[in-house]
């Protein structure tokens, strides 16, 4: 990642209110190639720590939720029904962004969204399946061989054509890519990566089908027709672009399921449980620290906030519950009892310290108690000693024969 994408983000970052304390730097990895493990210095971004030494418990970066990107504050936020958790949540929060993605410099997040990786980051989950690979820059199109469809569902062998081979087109990248990946989705054979990814591929594509698609044209449907309506020409000074008549640098803006799937990894890689309201976000500068179970930092965040409008503060939903019940942010809703006034504080996700960090030195946040199997599915690397690496055992289901016992228990009667 090019410094100007640094400074083009933490430009925007101090427009939107993003506090980074000046004791830590955000810094493209100048040698790709020391870390082998970690998909964060793999893309080219992480948090560095200046000659300071920095203590616990202090507050080093300050993000409103004002500024965080989910399924509520997206500009597709009444097209998409929200999960709470699960891989619905996942699904969803990648529609919103790549909503977002698709709009280019008309997205509210687009100084934050440029910094992102333009590749897709190389999650497990995406090992072998031909259909999530852009092959619009195969050779094998130059050389008379069947390119690789784009159809979103079915089976990988199926709805694609055949890829070349990397001993004869050694200089077709994503051919080279498909085969690379095939081969390690083998390794993954009866291991509990496998477990983890069961059924993911299928969901994903189907999900596409049947949302993602029909929801991204009927919005930039409406917004051409708001366009014409408004006369966009003589207000703004620009038009909103046709989904197929516009590019920009982080995506075509054509849906596609390699786009989408592009968003889906930047999600599962990146995204972090904000609040009761949010619920699963994009928190901008907080995925840049990198991932270590001896880690600097963590994210708090005050997540018991109103569910219909994310309030910290006693809201009008409040008011509509009919007995009393514990406020917001520590006060009381009883009558009598004095409460500070929340609507004038700024609501916000902190990464604050944990432990001393020394001057120089990377900064790691923890992405949670994660197995190998758990790293690789979602974020694409391992730890080469990770304590919380498991394995499970299923033992096959025993029966027990008991032997038949009628002749020793006849009755008297029939002695």
């Amino acid at each position: 990642m090019s410094l100007s994408r640094v400074n083009i983000l933490l430009t925007w970052c101090n427009e939107n209110g993003i506090q980074i304390d000046p004791r830590i730097q955000v810094q493209e990895l100048a040698d790709r190639t020391e870390s082998s493990c970690n998909s964060s210095r793999a893309r080219g971004i992480s948090v560095y720590s200046l000659e300071d030494f920095i203590d616990c418990s202090r507050s080093l970066v300050r993000i409103p939720k004002a500024a965080i990107l989910s399924t509520r504050s997206c500009f597709l936020s009444q097209d998409i029904t929200s999960a709470p958790y699960g891989h619905a949540a996942h699904l969803a929060l990648a529609l919103a962004l790549y909503g977002e993605i698709l709009r280019g410099q008309d997205s509210k997040w687009f100084g934050y969204l440029q910094s992102l990786p333009r590749e897709t980051v190389d999650t497990a989950i995406f090992w072998g399946a031909k259909d999530v690979i852009d092959f619009r820059s195969c050779v094998c199109s130059s050389r008379g061989e069947p390119i690789p469809s784009h159809s979103a569902i079915g089976d990988d062998a199926g709805n694609v054509g055949p890829a070349c081979s990397n001993t004869d087109f050694p200089e077709c990248a994503p051919c080279l890519q498909y085969l690379d990946s095939k081969r390690a989705r083998m390794w993954l054979s009866c291991t509990e990566a496998e477990k983890e990814l069961d059924g993911l591929m299928d969901e994903i594509r189907q999900y596409y089908v049947s949302v993602v698609e029909p929801t991204l044209h009927a919005a930039f449907g409406r917004l051409r027709q708001a366009e014409a309506e408004r006369n966009v020409n003589e207000v703004l000074g620009g038009e909103i672009p046709r989904l197929d008549e516009c590019s920009n640098e982080l995506n075509s803006v054509e849906p596609s399921l390699p786009g989408f799937c592009h968003a889906y990894s930047l999600v599962s890689s990146r995204a972090f449980l904000a609040d009761a309201y949010h619920g699963l976000a994009m928190v901008p500068v907080a995925d840049a620290f990198n991932h270590t179970n001896e880690n600097h930092v963590h994210m708090e965040s005050d997540f018991d906030v109103c569910t219909e409008c994310g309030s910290l503060a006693e809201c009008d939903h409040d008011r509509e519950t009919l007995t009393a019940v514990p406020s917001r942010g520590g006060a009381c809703s009883l009558p009598g009892v004095c409460k500070p006034d929340l609507a004038l504080e700024i609501d916000t996700l902190d990464m604050c310290s944990v432990k001393p960090i020394l001057p120089h030195s990377e900064v790691f946040n923890t992405y949670g108690s994660l197995s190998n199997a758990e790293l690789i599915s979602r974020y694409g690397f391992t730890l080469p000693e990770n304590e919380y690496d498991i394995m499970w055992y299923t033992l096959p289901p025993t029966v027990v024969t008991m032997p038949t016992c009628r002749g020793a228990y006849r009755s008297e009667s029939e002695t």
